[in-house]
């Protein structure tokens, strides 16, 4: 025992200190002579359990071959030793730092976006590896749709109306849905076939503030030209039923004409000259498309109304926009910075006619 190998006075003092442990700690003894060595060690419970009234743990309540060692994560050396045996608690942050952490989420909106982005992007990952973005099979489901729905409106419908009323509407409901689901698909199918986007960057990067009016139309003309007959071919190529035809044929048009205006929306100065430059590629392609699609007679007012607008002083814009809403912001707010350079408006000025067009949509 390392108790008898201590002084008088030294093994009084450890006696005295050592009184006030618990019963309990068997191998602590107030005597000077050595201590007995239990028969089975303490476990670590009991090492635990041991705590003197004077609130500090004492290395003459544990014997040496049980005494506990401090671990790193419960305090730190310089400090005086305790008997209660936890993890240092987490720093406490402050509420300037909690306000910034919420700040960073981005709200709940958000993950909505992404996650239908994410869903979309699913859905046109196999159409996109499909040849003709799923054309064919798209057409045959569609169609098939097509004829159940004809089928539950002479037959099914006039027997629900008969015998049970209460689910005819559900009926008339779902047989009126058919038609436009149908163009819908039938939308996303022709705007994926066609890739527009190089037409647009180019549209967007020439200039449009030539000092002489042109008499030939851009190159980008032939190039969607090109676009609109090879979709008829492949159409014609697959026995396509007129309607699906025309409503195919004409949803590319559709989309033709609104990258056309995206383009336009992207030009940062424009000259007379290059308005009438804009207004000749589009009675060119007019022209064309007419020739090419003789039963249809496409139309391209979505453009040729935009381009109208390019003329107009700013303080007619207001009134323009309110009579076709059918544009959107950025493309108004492109009329406004188009038409104030060219007309001197001032930056002030412009800011107030943007304000306007903003309070006017709300």
């Amino acid at each position: 025992g390392w108790c008898a190998r201590l002084s008088p006075s030294r093994s009084r003092r450890r006696a005295a200190s050592s009184a006030s442990c618990s019963s309990t700690c068997s191998p602590c003894s107030t005597s000077s002579g050595p201590a007995r060595r239990p028969a089975r060690p303490a476990s670590r419970s009991t090492t635990r359990a041991c705590q003197p009234r004077c609130g500090r743990r004492s290395s003459r309540c544990t014997p040496a071959h049980t005494r506990a060692r401090p671990s790193s994560t419960s305090r730190s050396p310089t400090a005086p030793p305790s008997c209660k045996l936890t993890s240092r608690a987490p720093r406490r942050r402050s509420s300037s730092h909690r306000r910034l952490q919420k700040k960073k989420q981005p709200p709940d909106d958000v993950f909505l976006f992404l996650q239908a982005s994410v869903s979309l992007e699913r859905l046109r990952a196999p159409l996109e590896s499909q040849e003709m973005f799923a054309l064919p099979q798209t057409i045959v489901a569609m169609e098939s749709l097509q004829l159940l729905a004809e089928l539950l409106r002479s037959h099914l419908l006039p027997a629900a109306e008969a015998s049970a009323p209460a689910a005819a509407p559900r009926v008339r409901a779902l047989v009126e849905q058919v038609g436009p689901i149908t163009v819908q698909i039938y939308r996303g199918v022709a705007r994926g076939m066609l890739d527009l986007e190089p037409i647009v960057a180019a549209i967007r990067s020439r200039s449009w503030a030539p000092r002489e009016i042109g008499t030939q139309h851009s190159p980008y003309v032939d190039q969607l030209v090109q676009h609109v007959q090879q979709l008829a071919g492949s159409l014609s190529q697959l026995g396509v039923p007129v309607a699906a035809y025309r409503t195919l044929v004409g949803e590319a048009i559709g989309a033709i004409c609104e990258h056309l205006v995206d383009g336009y929306a992207g030009v940062k100065k424009a000259s007379d000259e290059g308005r009438a430059q804009m207004s000749l590629d589009v009675k060119t392609l007019q022209a064309a498309l007419r020739k090419l699609l003789p039963e249809m007679a496409p139309s391209m007012a979505h453009v040729e109304d935009y381009l109208r607008a390019l003329y107009l002083p700013p303080q007619e814009l207001l009134a323009w926009a309110r009579a076709h809403p059918q544009y959107s912001v950025r493309h108004r707010t492109a009329l406004v910075a188009l038409n104030g350079v060219s007309s001197g408006l001032k930056k002030r000025e412009q800011q107030d006619l943007l304000d306007s067009l903003a309070k006017q949509d709300g």
